[in-house]
């Protein structure tokens, strides 16, 4: 599992493992100035989007809000066909747990560069 920036542009492009299967799949963001936050939509491979905003709670920290739009690929589909609670579950704890994760590290590594 991976996110690398591919250009100055806001290009990423992430790898993400699932039971054995790779998808990768390249995308746009956009900083936002107010509210200070990020979009993205994805431009090839997974289908996604989102926008996520940094609400300041202290000079050290912030709370971080995020929409997030995922179309499920057929595959991964086809395997959990009939548990959709179970999908939406897994969707939740492991992939945008883990696309928060690699986005923080992202944001953190961004951040100690402007320092």
């Amino acid at each position: 599992n991976s996110v690398a920036y591919l250009d100055a542009g806001g290009e990423t492009e992430w790898t993400l493992n699932v039971r054995g299967v790779q998808y990768r799949w390249r995308a746009i963001s956009r900083i936002l100035d107010n509210p200070r936050g990020i979009t993205w939509e994805s431009i090839s491979g997974l289908k996604n989007n989102g926008v996520v905003e940094f609400i300041p709670t202290s000079q050290e920290e912030c709370l971080m809000k995020v929409k997030m739009t995922i179309v499920t690929p057929r595959v991964l589909a086809s395997v959990f066909r009939g548990t959709s609670s179970f999908v939406e579950e897994f969707l939740q704890n492991k992939l945008l747990k883990w696309s928060l994760e690699s986005f923080r590290d992202v944001v953190k590594a961004d951040l100690a560069l402007e320092r």
